[in-house]
């Protein structure tokens, strides 16, 4: 076997689509955007003088902002005992730094999300 067979990946060690985190992610998508929906609606509502479009992009901005600092303040806020707690490993194994993993992916994915939302409703907005 030589090196470039050693460096080819076989089609069965070749990874798929992970079909069931592009779903959550749609959901999340969704979710904020019929959440983002009814709040330029409540807006339009209660406040018509803003305008339609102002006020999506209003909506959009606020959502761009709120998912940037969801992404970014957990990681700013942390304390130093999770932070020696999540490097110490014990028998080859951290259950701390496993399940700080998952939920930094989770407020990753939703500040994603929010921050996605936010620019679609920009982009709407200008439009008008």
């Amino acid at each position: 076997m030589g090196e470039d067979d050693k460096k080819k990946p076989n089609t069965s060690q070749r990874k798929s689509v992970k079909w069931h985190l592009v779903w959550r992610v749609t959901r999340m998508i969704l979710a904020s955007y019929i959440v983002s929906l009814l709040i330029i609606s409540g807006a339009i509502v209660f406040n018509p003088a803003l305008g339609f479009f102002r006020t999506i992009r209003l909506v959009g901005i606020t959502f761009a902002v709120g998912g940037a600092l969801m992404s970014l303040v957990p990681r700013a806020m942390r304390e130093q005992e999770d932070i020696e707690a999540q490097t110490a490993t014990t028998a080859d194994y951290n259950p701390r730094q496993r399940a700080a993993l998952i939920r930094d992916t989770r407020i990753a994915q939703w500040g994603m999300v929010l921050i996605l939302v936010g620019f679609l409703n920009q982009l709407f907005g200008n439009l008008g």
